[in-house]
């Protein structure tokens, strides 16, 4: 038995161009109940060489403050294909977490892909975040609300001749 190292190589062949290469896919649930927000973002590689690919998702809120920051894990995309960027914790399922223990507000979040450490490509999206506990607190002051008025009302209609 022959033991050995071997490494992966990767050829291109002819010319090498300028790379073709698009955000296809960049989508979040428009509002989140949740401190956990995940996005997908997919690149479209129409060039005919491969390229290297890594980025950040920035995060903004309404009034334009950087509020988080996510490092994509950077990597290789072979020619004529598509690849979802992932993050460390989002490697299983193909997409970009963003955990932050209280959001509330809209925010935009904004993809920026390095494209073999020469040009970037950037799209962006924006969602509404609501703690669910607030939204639940809110439910139930006005479930109160109401049924006092309810109360009050029908107190006036009995006494009225």
């Amino acid at each position: 038995i022959v033991n050995g190292a071997s490494s992966h190589v990767l050829l291109s062949v002819g010319a090498l161009k300028q790379p073709t290469v698009r955000i296809s896919e960049m989508s979040t649930p428009r509002i989140s109940l949740g401190r956990k927000q995940s996005f997908k973002i997919e690149i479209d590689n129409t060039s005919p060489n491969y390229i290297s690919a890594a980025g950040t998702l920035s995060l903004y809120n309404l009034f334009g403050q950087k509020v988080g920051e996510v490092k994509l894990t950077p990597g290789i995309l072979l020619s004529n294909s598509q690849r979802y960027m992932t993050d460390s914790k989002g490697k299983q399922t193909q997409s970009v977490v963003w955990n932050e223990k209280l959001t509330f507000g809209v925010y935009t979040a904004k993809a920026v892909i390095q494209i073999n450490n020469m040009r970037s490509i950037s799209k962006e999206t924006t969602f509404i975040s609501i703690p669910l506990m607030f939204l639940l607190a809110v439910t139930v002051i006005l479930f109160i609300v109401l049924s006092v008025l309810y109360r009050v009302i029908k107190k006036i209609h009995f006494k009225t001749p």
